[in-house]
């Protein structure tokens, strides 16, 4: 228990420490290339579609000018109050709403004044947005985060075929893709939760028994997720590298009895929810005490409409519940509405008949890991279901959780019908690296 916690406050302190750095940087030195980046968002829509009207091909330049706006604001002379007191202009006037885009660009160029309170998260990416804008605009960052990324995924791939675990490679490459990886390139919104997961991932394939028991990675991963992102698609920084760890496990015959392995995942999803939540509590316990400020009720009346808010559509609450699930799943098929029912169904089918197979071709062995693989491939159905405000609203980019899903599916098949191929394959690799 002490060593968790210790965990968690090294962690979580050494990020600030990163966050007082980064608000240190004075505004000279990132004011030219901040004002590039407002001249690109001046000629863009808010949302703009990159492939046809594919909801998962949209850039979300709303939420980044929101984030470049949190950014520049840090301007107090004090950076503890710098970093917690988290604002932009949101481009309303006495008049008319301007919206976002332009909010930022007056924020910066015209010295308007910053209108809207964003304290309800840590805005940890703005930590790595402030340095790279000291040397470069938003669509370079954007480039280099995704060429971040894509090397962090090379090398995870890169350590799975080394090791002899080319089938968990190949199921992750083919999970990914299936939410459009490539995409996250569109918006740096986007990009926190994949580095983090791929981060987390690296780790986890590389100690996957010492994973199991220690919770410091599942710790340092909660803690992470919740300072960097903003409620995107979080499962991916816990559930995908979990999924990889039970394929590993499994492959090595070492799954054991379904009531340890659920107590264990248990465990492991405890301590980083524990993580993930004492990292925001965190941030409204310090914004209040220094801003003198109850930042306590507007941020769980911001969680309370993300469960069940307002959609500004013809949906009751109860019809958003059941459809935010399927508004993923759309995008995901490449939907060109919020919900686009025939890719909807089109998964399901196919969700359906790997399900029969699994069933049909199971052996009493598998019985375990196909149970921790369903409760995986559950997740991310369920998280919509739990927050079917905002995974309606927000599918376009809350859709990547599906990774999990597919990436369960995946493996479930692989198992039942290659098991004893997967471990042999495993074995043969192990006692060759022991010979170099």
């Amino acid at each position: 228990m002490i060593k968790n916690i210790t965990t968690f406050i090294l962690t979580l302190a050494g990020l600030v420490v990163l966050y007082l750095a980064s608000a240190l940087i004075p505004q000279d030195a990132i004011r030219e290339n901040v004002i590039k980046s407002t001249l690109e968002y001046k000629k863009v829509k808010p949302q703009e579609f990159t492939n046809g009207n594919k909801f998962n091909s949209l850039t979300d330049n709303y939420a980044d000018v929101i984030e470049l706006g949190v950014m520049w604001n840090m301007t107090d002379e004090n950076p503890i109050k710098a970093i917690l007191d988290s604002k932009y202009y949101d481009g309303n006037t006495p008049d008319k709403d301007y919206g976002e885009n332009y909010g930022f660009h007056a924020n910066v160029n015209k010295g308007v004044e910053p209108n809207t309170d964003y304290t309800r998260y840590w805005h940890g990416d703005v930590i790595y947005l402030r340095a790279l804008h000291v040397f470069t605009n938003i669509v370079n960052i954007r480039i280099i985060l995704m060429s971040v990324c894509m090397a962090l995924l090379a090398c995870l791939c890169w350590i799975l075929f080394r090791d002899g675990r080319r089938a968990v490679a190949i199921m992750t490459i083919a999970a990914l893709g299936c939410v459009q990886i490539w995409n996250i390139r569109l918006a740096a919104e986007f990009i926190p939760a994949v580095l983090v997961g791929l981060i987390t991932a690296i780790y986890c394939v590389k100690n996957h028994e010492k994973v199991m028991t220690d919770m410091r990675i599942w710790i340092v991963s909660g803690v992470l997720i919740a300072f960097f992102d903003i409620l995107t698609c979080e499962l991916l920084t816990i559930a995908l590298p979990l999924g990889m760890v039970y394929v590993m496990r499994q492959q090595d015959k070492k799954i054991r009895e379904a009531k340890q392995e659920m107590i264990q995942m248990a465990k492991i999803f405890f301590a980083w929810g524990m993580a993930y939540l004492a990292t925001f509590l965190s941030k409204w316990t310090l914004a209040s005490l220094v801003l003198g400020e109850n930042k306590f009720t507007a941020a769980i009346s911001a969680a309370g409409v993300r469960i069940n808010g307002e959609t500004n559509s013809d949906y009751t609450p109860l019809e958003i519940f059941f459809r935010a699930p399927a508004a993923n799943i759309s995008t995901m098929m490449g939907g060109e509405e919020t919900v686009e029912w025939k890719g909807v169904f089109v998964f399901l089918i196919i969700a359906a008949i790997v399900v029969a197979l699994i069933y049909i071709l199971k052996k009493r062995e598998d019985k375990t890991f196909l149970t921790m693989m369903s409760i995986l491939a559950a997740m991310p159905i369920i998280r919509f279901f739990v927050l079917s405000n905002h995974s309606y609203l927000h599918e376009y980019f809350t859709y990547r959780a599906l990774a999990v899903t597919v990436f369960a599916l995946i493996s479930m098949i692989y198992v039942v019908t290659s098991k004893e191929k997967g471990s042999k394959a495993t074995v043969t690799t192990r006692n060759k690296n022991k010979k170099r």
